[in-house]
């Protein structure tokens, strides 16, 4: 089913272009032919299936980032830095990290056609809880993405020492804590 809007595929294939024609040869070769349509020919607004999405991302993080195991978190941070340019950038650091966090949440069925997703406060000081509920499909590696661009938003809003890390397995209620100073 597509469930996933392609603009992070096409923010990644410009990603990779600025890394060089060495670094778009070696994805290339990882991926198989249906996966390497997929990664060719996606557009920002088209819709596309998440779990054929999930081996093309980790195969470009894989390249881009020599197999780190952080390289989708590093990956999604990469995205956020290339899609809040120009005026968001600048409008940015005239918010706030709760108000970031909730926009994100609001966000979030304009880019996944499932999911319920929703900020939450905490107790503690700096510190917030994003939520999405009823995507069980939700690839595994879309978690760490989404974690890797929450934390870059936040960094470009103020936010210093960020962390969000996925706080539980659950398929039917992801939850991501984030934390800064």
């Amino acid at each position: 089913m597509e469930d996933y809007k392609g603009a992070a595929i096409v923010t990644m294939r410009s990603i990779v272009k600025e890394k060089g024609n060495d670094a778009e040869t070696a994805i290339l070769k990882q991926l198989n032919p249906e996966e390497s349509e997929l990664y060719k020919n996606t557009l920002a607004f088209s819709w596309i299936n998440s779990s054929k999405a999930a081996p093309v991302i980790k195969k470009i993080a894989n390249v881009l980032y020599n197999n780190d195991p952080l390289g989708i978190y590093k990956l999604g941070k990469e995205i956020a830095a290339k899609d809040s340019k120009g005026i968001y950038k600048f409008l940015m650091r005239f918010t706030t990290i709760p108000f970031i966090v909730s926009q994100t949440a609001k966000l979030w069925n304009s880019y996944y056609k499932k999911g319920e997703a929703y900020a939450e406060s905490s107790s503690e000081k700096k510190q917030m809880y994003l939520n999405v509920k009823n995507y069980p499909e939700l690839p595994e590696k879309f978690n760490e993405m989404v974690g890797g661009y929450v934390a870059q938003v936040i960094e470009m809003t103020g936010g210093r020492n960020v962390k969000v890390v996925s706080v539980n397995n659950n398929p039917n209620h992801w939850k991501w804590n984030i934390l800064w100073e």
